[in-house]
């Protein structure tokens, strides 16, 4: 409705991370609200989703009830992933693909794997491996996903448009049928109001 898009260049996820520290007047999707990145000069949208960094067991690995039940298991985790202090004494093995990661579950290579849902979902979904469950996992933390940006006025236009866009999607149902067209509920990744 008048709106004009401001002009914009899609990088893949991480390198769109490392420039998103080097650059000004750039964006990440999706961003995760963390301390670290709150500083003065970016800007983040209203929170369109959240996601749920998740301990998934492996075929045959029961979900454990605490920490201790897990010593001495294999976990794969994401290239930046920060390793718990509980969790350092377990063989972490770290891998930045999540397509390899799952494979590595879904073998036995691992016995857990440490992700963010629906990442992991959608990425199980879309290279049509062997049928596997995500139905248990131990919720370690919930992050709220965000559009990111350093501060510009360009940027500050984009981050008005996505808020208002996002609100009439989601008024309409589409938000509700993308997440659908995955097998996913929204209202399971939905943020608190």
């Amino acid at each position: 409705a008048g709106d004009k898009m401001p002009p914009l260049k899609v990088l893949p996820h991480n390198r769109g991370i490392v420039n998103f520290s080097r650059k000004v007047g750039n964006c990440q999707f999706p961003a995760m609200l963390a301390p670290e990145v709150v500083r003065e000069g970016v800007l983040f949208s209203q929170a369109f989703s959240i996601a749920i960094a998740a301990l998934i067991p492996g075929r045959d690995v029961s979900l454990p009830t605490k920490l201790e039940e897990i010593v001495g298991k294999s976990i794969v985790v994401p290239g930046r992933y920060v390793v718990d202090e509980n969790l350092k004494r377990n063989d972490i093995v770290v891998v930045s693909e999540m397509g390899q990661q799952l494979k590595m579950l879904i073998t036995g290579r691992v016995d857990y794997m440490i992700a963010t849902l629906p990442a992991a979902q959608l990425t199980y979904q879309k290279l049509q491996l062997p049928y596997f469950s995500f139905e248990q996992y131990g919720k370690l933390n919930v992050f709220l996903l965000h559009l990111k940006c350093n501060q510009t006025p360009a940027t500050q236009k984009l981050v008005q448009m996505f808020n208002k866009n996002f609100k009439a999607r989601l008024e309409d149902g589409l938000v509700h049928q993308l997440f659908q067209t995955y097998g996913l509920s929204y209202a399971d990744y939905a943020p608190s109001p």
